[in-house]
């Protein structure tokens, strides 16, 4: 594997250096909710890139491939692996986050990640993958025929990642223009309701605003379909 990436370790650094704050003001001031789920969600983000670091694995064997992520395990036999892509990620600008991550596509239209298989780890992750699916093939491990069912259901399923970004994305407007209405109800003496505004509603409109990207998501494709 190469080194570790200098964002990386900055990030996990950074991480400890707010949890370790976040601890010592509250032991300072007392615990509130606030600094509580603060420090739970530092805490969740270091264990989670430590165990992608440590433990996070792609493994090929005659047998198939095994997919070992920061928490679970899994493992596609030969004949269950319908195809190997590289697909842009989001990446926002600053992050670590890989800009081409390899899938695994089972005969299912299942998606498998497959860890460290991307431009992080490897010079050229495509020629890679299309090395693998070569030899498989050579081997009569693998060949690959496309099959339009799986194709509608794997578009399908990309649909509705898309559509839950959007809403999350949507949520997380909401919630900051009710901070700052929250905000503003503070500054003119009248009674604010930070849980029900911060919180609840942006959390309400989580499943409409799914639902409605979707929609829009399938109304592109179809379109397109018909272009």
């Amino acid at each position: 594997m190469r080194p570790i990436p200098a964002q990386t370790v900055l990030l996990m650094v950074s991480g400890a250096l707010m949890v370790a704050s976040a601890l010592l003001n509250a032991s300072a001031s007392g615990p509130t909710g606030w600094a509580a789920a603060a420090i739970a969600a530092w805490s969740v983000t270091l264990v989670l890139h430590g165990l992608e670091l440590w433990r996070a694995r792609t493994l090929v064997t005659c047998a198939g491939i095994t997919a070992r992520g920061p928490l679970r395990t899994r493992v596609r036999a030969w004949h269950e692996v319908y195809d190997i892509r590289l697909e842009p990620g989001k990446r926002p600008q600053g992050t670590t986050a890989v800009r081409w991550p390899a899938y695994l596509y089972d005969t299912g239209g299942r998606r498998v990640r497959l860890p460290h298989l991307d431009e992080q780890q490897l010079p050229d992750p495509a020629a890679d993958i299309a090395h693998l699916r070569a030899t498989a093939t050579r081997l009569g491990l693998y060949s690959w025929s496309p099959r339009p069912d799986l194709e509608t259901r794997i578009a399908r399923a990309a649909r509705r990642r898309t559509a839950w970004h959007r809403a999350v994305i949507t949520v997380l407007v909401l919630t900051a223009a009710a901070f700052v209405l929250d905000t503003a109800l503070l500054f003119t003496d009248h009674p604010a309701h930070a849980y029900a505004l911060v919180l609840c509603a942006p959390l309400a409109a989580l499943p409409p605003a799914f639902l409605a990207w979707d929609r829009v998501g399938e109304g592109m494709w179809r379109r397109a379909r018909r272009a």
